[in-house]
């Protein structure tokens, strides 16, 4: 993985260091261009750009690393936009919360639908996958991510992480969930 580690403090537009930094309830539109970007996420802002820009083949697994509120969840939006909105041929995208993977993998482990819940993951030429630190504690979970990781980094498709730098769980997560 390429770690991206966002330093420093974040800022609120004109503020002070360790005021909160402007931000929605969401990350519904967010693009590379529209975040808002300082100190505390300027490397993994331009990660993020480069990787968009030539569509993963700069790094094709991609690590964004950093504290609450540095903008890791709106750099995964600018991602998803940026591949869906460039010029060329438009990538098949997954961009997803992990807490949204983990009740997927549950639904399907339960339901018997663990054919379709590996066909959406590993198909995908892009995994956006956001707070991967949060598999910690959850075996089989993890065990299907390594999976899927695997699957997609052996096909030379494009996996971008993000986890928080302050997660003490992170230390229950076998590597590449870390």
């Amino acid at each position: 993985m390429t770690p991206v580690t966002a330093l420093g403090e974040p800022r609120a537009r004109g503020g002070a260091p360790g005021a909160r930094p402007e931000t929605g309830t969401g990350t519904a539109g967010a693009t590379l261009a529209t975040t808002v970007t300082g100190p505390w996420n300027r490397l993994a802002h331009e990660a993020s750009r480069r990787f968009v820009e030539s569509r993963g083949a700069w790094s094709r697994v991609l690590l964004i690393a950093g504290g609450e509120g540095n903008g890791k969840s709106h750099l995964l939006a600018g991602i998803d936009a940026g591949l869906r909105d460039g010029a060329g041929r438009r990538p098949a995208v997954v961009r997803v919360t992990c807490d949204d993977f983990m009740r997927q993998f549950t639904y399907a482990s339960t339901q018997g639908r663990m054919a379709a819940f590996r066909q959406k993951y590993r198909s995908t030429e892009v995994l956006l996958l956001d707070d991967v630190d949060r598999l910690a504690g959850r075996p089989a979970t993890q065990e299907e991510f390594l999976h899927v990781f695997d699957h997609l980094d052996s096909a030379g498709r494009s996996i971008v992480t993000s986890r928080d730098c302050a997660s003490r769980s992170s230390r229950a997560c076998r590597p590449p969930c870390r």
